[in-house]
């Protein structure tokens, strides 16, 4: 599968994904996910965010303890995921 095709699924362009793979979180990612850039950047930094906890459903301690265990790319792969299952 292409980036354009994953970005295409994500509901957000090419060049956003590129920005999210690198590190960043550009606001076309963030307002997918219903929250604020800052929020997102805090967790792919490791730590947790209110409004992504509330927009899946779990607590921010909950949310945390899984960022605990993900990798900074595993991170950025869980919020990709995020947003293409957030698109249905």
């Amino acid at each position: 599968m292409s980036l354009i095709a994953i970005a295409a699924a994500m509901a957000v362009t090419p060049s956003q994904l590129e920005e999210l793979l690198a590190g960043s979180v550009p606001i076309g990612v963030a307002g997918r996910l219903g929250t604020t850039a800052r929020s997102l950047e805090e967790f792919l930094a490791g730590g947790t965010s209110i409004a992504l906890a509330g927009r899946i459903g779990c607590t921010p301690d909950t949310l945390q303890e899984l960022r605990n265990r993900l990798s900074p790319d595993a991170a950025r792969a869980f919020l990709i995921g995020l947003c293409v299952h957030l698109r249905r």
